[in-house]
């Protein structure tokens, strides 16, 4: 189905008329989902524009995510918790994400170079919502702290390594290193 700006700017009247009509004036109500003072609406359902659904920001955050920007942030969490490996190994800025690694299987160039531009997209959205935030070299990325609490609340699964774990990467890291040299 395809939304053209004529029906978009139908249902943003109909949302507008079905917000003053439920709370009798334009005045924000409680979060649907945790029930604290909601400061924004939802996104539009370009299906049904009356259903009016109020979000707290860490809310908001969740619904308007993408699967890719939801992707990047589970791989820009897994950078953050292996930083300390990143400073044990002298690499340089720890914590940060590339997408170049994700682009290794890709191996025909207009399906990479169409997903480049994706992910630049949904990169550049993240870091609009200051979700990301640049590193100190070209092409690589970092939660800022709203970015990891939204991270760690979307992928609770995924925990910072332990002590021994690091020991043992850290250990095996040097080994390769020294190795190469």
């Amino acid at each position: 189905m395809v939304i053209t700006e004529l029906d978009k700017k139908w249902a943003r009247g109909v949302r507008t008329r079905a917000i003053r009509t439920q709370a009798g004036e334009r005045r924000a109500q409680r979060c649907a989902e945790c029930g604290k003072r909601a400061s924004s609406l939802a996104p539009i359902d370009w299906s049904a524009p009356t259903a009016v659904k109020w979000l707290c920001v860490r809310h908001k955050n969740e619904v308007g995510l993408s699967q890719l920007q939801r992707s990047l942030l589970r791989n820009c969490l897994i950078a953050y918790w292996r930083s300390e490996l990143d400073r044990a190994c002298s690499r340089p800025d720890p914590g940060c994400f590339r997408i170049a690694p994700l682009l290794k299987d890709c191996k025909d160039a207009r399906k990479r170079a169409s997903k480049r531009a994706a992910a630049g997209l949904a990169i550049a959205r993240l870091i609009k919502r200051g979700l990301l935030q640049r590193c100190a070299h070209r092409g690589r990325w970092r939660l800022s702290r709203a970015g990891l609490t939204l991270a760690r609340r979307l992928y609770p699964e995924i925990r910072c390594p332990t002590r021994a774990q690091l020991a043992t990467d850290i250990a095996l890291v040097r080994a390769m290193s020294a190795l190469v040299r």
